[in-house]
C-alpha cells in the first residue's frame, strides 16, 4: 500500500483494513490456505494478517520485524528500553513530535520514477547505506551476490507515490495495533540481523508473545542485508522449520568475529 501503482496513502494505516485489502485480493485470486512473511514493517502487516485471517494462514515468518512498543502489556519504562531509536516519538505531540514529522516528510519520494530516487536527497542514501554499519551487515557477501540490487535496491527503487508515504506508515507501525500477535496459532519463525536498526530485543519480544515461535538471529546480518536470506527463509516456512544462515562471519562491523553465526532459540529447547 502507497507504493507503486497502488493507492496512495492518505491517514495512518489500521491494520485491520489492511488485513481486509489483502483478504479481498486472495478471495479474488481464490487462495484459501496460505503462508505470509515479510521484512521490516511487512513482518508486522504479517503478524496481522496472521491473526486477523487466522483461519487460513498455514504459517508466518517475521524477518527484522519491531515489536508492538504500545502493546498494553507493556509498562511505560519497559517500552522505552524496546524502542531505543524513540520510534514512538513519531506520533508525540509538541515540537520534538513535530520536527521529526517534518524530517521525515520526503523520505523515500521522488516523483521522477525513471530515475533511482536516491531517498530525495536525504542522508540515508544510495547504494553505500544499504552496505552501512547499521543496514549492509555483510558487505562481502553483498559484493559477491550478484542478485541482492533486484532484491533489495530494485524493490526500493520508485519509493513511496506520495510525499508523506513512509512517514504515515511510520506513524503506524507505532500507533497501538490491530491484533495482538499473542493471539498468532500458526507456527512462526522470527528472523532478526544482529547487527542494526531493528534491535534484538524486538524480535526477542515477539518471540516470548507468540506461542508456537522460533527465533533466529543472524549476528553477521543488518537491517537490509538479511533480505539475501529471505528465498531460503520462505522455503523453510513451507516446510515448517527455522533455517540457519549460510553466509559467514565475515562482518567488519561485528565486535566479536568469534561469535557464531546464529543465536537459535526454541519453545523447547533454547540454545
Amino acid at each position: 500500500m502507497g507504493h507503486g501503482n497502488s493507492s496512495p496513502l492518505e491517514k495512518i494505516p489500521v491494520f485491520s483494513e489492511d488485513v481486509e485489502d489483502i483478504k479481498e485480493l486472495l478471495d479474488e485470486l481464490k487462495i484459501d490456505k496460505f503462508y505470509v512473511a515479510g521484512h521490516s514493517c511487512g513482518g508486522v502487516h504479517a503478524s496481522q494478517v496472521a491473526v486477523g485471517m487466522a483461519d487460513r494462514v498455514l504459517g508466518c515468518a517475521m524477518i527484522g520485524s519491531p515489536c508492538d512498543v504500545c502493546h498494553p502489556g507493556l509498562s511505560k519504562a519497559e517500552a522505552k528500553k524496546l524502542d531505543k531509536e524513540s520510534g514512538r516519538s513519531i506520533n508525540s505531540q509538541g515540537c520534538f513530535g513535530g520536527c521529526i514529522r517534518s524530517m521525515m516528510s520526503g523520505i523515500y519520494y521522488f516523483p521522477d520514477k525513471t530515475k533511482d530516487f536516491g531517498f530525495a536527497g536525504h542522508s540515508y542514501g544510495g547504494y553505500g547505506y544499504y552496505k552501512g554499519k547499521y543496514t549492509g551487515g555483510a558487505p562481502l557477501e553483498m559484493d559477491s551476490d550478484h542478485f541482492f540490487i533486484s532484491k533489495m535496491l530494485d524493490g526500493e527503487l520508485h519509493g513511496t507515490n506520495t510525499k508523506n508515504g513512509l512517514l504515515l506508515e511510520m506513524q503506524g507501525i507505532f500507533s497501538p495495533w490491530s491484533f495482538d500477535v499473542a493471539d498468532i496459532k500458526c507456527p512462526t519463525f522470527i528472523y532478526n540481523e544482529g547487527q542494526g536498526e531493528v534491535h534484538p530485543d524486538m524480535a526477542r519480544r515477539n518471540y516470548e508473545l507468540i506461542p508456537n515461535s522460533q527465533l533466529c538471529i543472524f549476528k553477521m546480518h543488518g537491517h537490509c542485508s538479511i533480505v539475501m536470506e529471505c528465498e531460503k527463509i520462505i522455503v523453510g516456512l513451507v516446510e515448517g522449520k527455522l533455517i540457519e544462515s549460510s553466509y559467514e562471519n565475515s562482518n567488519p562491523f561485528s565486535v566479536d568475529k568469534a561469535m557464531p553465526n546464529c543465536i537459535i532459540m526454541k519453545k523447547e529447547q533454547q540454545q
